[in-house]
């Protein structure tokens, strides 16, 4: 035994076992066709840079005769096809330049045909039937070659535009599904249901890749995160949670709001998130520290739509039920100490330098502009590639409206 420890003692060392090369992580996003790729440069340099001298434009699509039953809707990135979900089960949708060739044709005669009553034979316009009962959210994919659709019957389904016919339909969801968002940059998306779950899907197949849970009531929104790693929840639990997709775990978790979240959008760097409330007020958080960094007040109901202008994210568009569309200037670049955090002190003690250093860059929020619709609740909005803010709406008749065209029909008729 002794020789064999001096053996031992004397036996070189093994050698350190070598670490094979480090594989680089593969993105999880399929590769951009060159069509596309074309198109977006194209916008790009087309886009128009926005500031304070120099604001967006505002177009505002009115839906007509839709007998209160319109209930969402999606603008494609290009701004050349309108989506709406409406609650007799249907989807339809608008190609503008079909649209306006059509009236191009009569100048100076106003169409006024009920969509219905012609069976949708509208030029441009085309009705996707499949689901069974309402639409409650549509969404473009990336290159619009895809239109998803999430209704009360538990289903989301994929459409081809250029087909007008349904792809597939997925069913998982044990309850309504209440939102759908495609990711930014590929074909996975997510949806939102009242099961209390988020689940994530991806185009080629049937089943979800992640379900997400924890929320405590429905799951009301769901958003990507511009780098597609991300997808942040709202629910009716007054909460908005941030999930990892490859892990499925909740990284993140914003609470404290006063009413149930109707809204949800992400800015173009990443860095925060903006929700809107039933109680008309819309808070933005900071992702990175989950701190609130603004609370902003302007809108007397619902805010049903929420957009971040491109680029630097110069501006924030609302909209909701008060029948406005408002603006925010918003400085995404501030220096740091945001409100709620402690500025670095030259003798402070460590902790509160490190607070300083993690306290989110100061971003200040301030309305700019206000664009009053004819009488229409903001159901959508969105900003075009580049750089339009598309919004629209149902048009909703004055409460007195009804009245008075009585009234002047009985002048009408009385003789004179």
């Amino acid at each position: 035994a002794a020789a064999d420890k001096a053996a031992a003692a004397t036996a070189p060392a093994p050698a350190p076992k070598k670490r094979g090369e480090r594989v680089e992580p593969k993105p999880f996003v399929p590769t951009l066709s060159e069509e596309v790729t074309s198109t977006w440069l194209s916008d790009l340099e087309a886009r128009a840079p926005l500031s304070t001298a120099s604001p967006p434009s505002c177009c505002i699509f009115t839906f007509a005769n839709t007998r209160q039953s319109l209930t969402s809707l999606a603008f494609s990135c290009d701004a050349a096809r309108v989506a709406a979900g409406f609650a007799d089960s249907s989807v339809r949708l608008y190609d503008l330049q079909q649209m306006s060739k059509g009236r191009a044709r009569q100048p100076g005669v106003a169409d006024t045909r009920d969509l219905e009553e012609e069976g949708g034979l509208q030029q441009g316009v085309t009705f996707l039937h499949g689901h069974s009962a309402a639409v409650h959210a549509v969404d473009f994919a990336h290159d619009s070659r895809l239109l998803l659709s999430a209704s009360s019957d538990g289903s989301v389904r994929l459409w081809s535009p250029d087909l007008a016919a349904a792809v597939c339909a997925l069913h998982s969801h044990m309850l309504p599904v209440w939102d759908v968002s495609v990711c930014p940059l590929g074909y996975l998306f997510a949806s939102a249901s009242a099961d209390r779950t988020a689940r994530v899907w991806v185009t080629d197949r049937s089943k979800p890749l992640r379900i997400l849970t924890g929320h405590q009531a429905d799951v009301d929104l769901v958003r990507w995160h511009p780098n597609c790693h991300y997808v942040a929840t709202a629910s009716t639990d007054r909460t908005v949670r941030l999930w990892d997709v490859h892990s499925g775990e909740c990284v993140r978790f914003l609470g404290g709001h006063r009413s149930s979240p109707s809204s949800l959008a992400m800015s173009p760097d990443g860095r925060q998130a903006a929700c809107g409330c039933d109680d008309g007020s819309i808070v933005v958080w900071d992702l990175g520290s989950a701190r609130r960094v603004a609370s902003l007040q302007g809108h007397v109901g619902p805010v049903w739509g929420l957009a971040y202008s491109h680029g630097a994210g110069a501006f924030l568009a609302s909209g909701g039920a008060d029948e406005t569309v408002r603006l925010w200037s918003a400085d995404l670049h501030g220096e740091e100490g945001a409100e709620g955090g402690h500025a670095a002190q030259p003798h402070g003690r460590a902790s509160k330098q490190q607070q300083a250093a993690a306290a989110p860059p100061s971003t200040s929020y301030t309305a700019f502009k206000t664009f009053r619709t004819k009488h229409i609740s903001v159901m959508g909005l969105s900003f075009s590639n580049r750089q339009l803010l598309l919004a629209g709406g149902a048009f909703t008749a004055p409460a007195g409206a009804p009245r008075l065209a009585a009234a002047k029909r009985r002048l009408e008729k009385a003789p004179a």
